[in-house]
């Protein structure tokens, strides 16, 4: 008596914030955890062209019933790149395997030969600007006295400077400061 079957493991990748581009591609590796099978192709890309974002490990087959594991990773996982947060966890697949009697290796109840795993990635965009203030004085020179506070306030949903006030004086570069 014999006995067999193959099981499958996809990832699928989600992008959040923005659409996937041409440029983009996010890779993942699937490792066996304990007496589970290796899969033959261990690293797989998705891409933009990857049909619903998704791509497959391939098949593993199984000779003996079992509950079998992997851990599938993203490269990049828990980093920030090009405004790209990369999903953090490693996520688990397990495939339950029972012997039907008649020679085959199946699924128990509960589980599936083909299982996918799902990232989510996103993307938010950020940056920076600055505020001079120059103060021109006209009708005399300046003198170590003369001091002018200014103070900007943000309008509507504009974010708000850390340090909203600044002091030109006769000491600042061209009578100018920055609001940062």
């Amino acid at each position: 008596y014999s006995k067999s079957g193959e099981g499958e493991a996809k990832v699928q990748k989600t992008l959040s914030g923005r659409a996937c581009t041409a440029e983009d591609s996010f890779e993942f590796t699937i490792a066996p955890v304990g007496e589970a099978p290796a899969f033959s192709n261990p690293t797989v890309t998705v891409t933009k062209d990857s049909t619903n974002f998704t791509e497959s490990f391939g098949n593993v087959t199984f000779t003996e019933a079992g509950t079998y594991e992997w851990t599938v990773s993203e490269t990049h996982k828990g980093e920030t790149i090009n405004g790209v947060a990369y999903d953090s966890a490693d996520k688990t697949i397990t495939i339950k395997v029972v012997d039907d009697g008649k020679g085959n290796l199946v699924a128990d109840t509960n589980s599936a030969l083909v299982q996918t795993v799902a990232f989510t990635n996103t993307y938010s965009k950020s940056g920076e600007g600055e505020a001079k203030v120059q103060k021109n004085l006209s009708g005399r020179a300046w003198t170590a006295e003369d001091s002018f506070e200014f103070t900007i306030t943000p309008v509507g949903e504009a974010p708000a400077f850390p340090t909203p006030t600044v002091t030109v004086t006769k000491d600042s570069t061209n009578f100018t400061e920055s609001l940062r």
